[in-house]
């Protein structure tokens, strides 16, 4: 088992670590704040290897400019990349809870639009979507691939049906198995009861999020 390495006030890229904020799987997520003033949940091991060294607010200017002066805004292939930034960016995407809250992310390489294009242009056809081979990782070389929209559906990360839709009991009123609200941390508590123990698996800033860790913890229970 790797040793916790407590990172709070370090520096990454420009990346400042203010706190632990809860995990996804088994990886530590921390809360930063960009040298801009945005603050994002980014996993420990993306900071730790250089694979997230800002928000993008460095990147987004001359990307934009290069896009255009390539003759790409305009494609299926940067229509979709823009949106693979705003799942991880934009916390009020729709879709940001499940991605960029859960401190999933854009390598900084794949923050350049060109990049991008280079690495995954070539197996792009028209219809295709992009997906995360580990769910638990972000989008970086060598963890994504193109698939059509219609099975996307069926590769969804666990807990994204099911598990939020348990019924509320005396003890659980979330409505999520293994989630009560912490009021002391304005958060939500995931823990899950291991022989006839509670363990504590994070706070988080969504129950579905929390959600999400409980049924992760579950399934590796279930698989030993």
């Amino acid at each position: 088992m790797v040793a916790f390495i407590d990172i709070v006030g370090h520096r990454f890229g420009r990346w400042l670590v203010l706190h632990q904020d809860g995990y996804v799987g088994k990886r530590i997520v921390w809360l930063c704040r960009c040298d801009c003033g945005n603050e994002r949940r980014v996993q420990g091991t993306g900071l730790r290897t250089g694979w997230s060294k800002s928000c993008g607010c460095l990147s987004r200017t001359a990307t934009g400019l290069r896009a255009t002066k390539h003759g790409a805004s305009s494609t299926p292939l940067f229509m979709l990349w823009k949106g693979m930034l705003n799942r991880c960016d934009n916390p009020n995407g729709k879709s940001y809870k499940d991605y960029g809250a859960r401190g999933i992310g854009v390598c900084e390489r794949w923050r350049e639009f060109v990049n991008f294009r280079d690495d995954m242009g070539q197996g792009y056809e028209r219809g295709l979507t992009i997906e995360r081979i580990d769910n638990n990782r972000g989008y970086e070389p060598g963890n994504c691939q193109w698939i059509p929209k219609s099975e996307q559906s069926k590769n969804r990360r666990a807990g994204s049906q099911w598990n939020f839709k348990h019924t509320p009991t005396s003890k659980n009123t979330s409505g999520i198995r293994g989630v009560s609200w912490l009021n002391r941390d304005k958060k939500w508590l995931a823990t899950i009861t291991i022989n006839g123990k509670a363990r504590r698996l994070g706070t988080f800033l969504s129950k579905e999020e929390a959600g999400v860790a409980y049924q992760v913890a579950a399934q590796e229970l279930r698989s030993k």
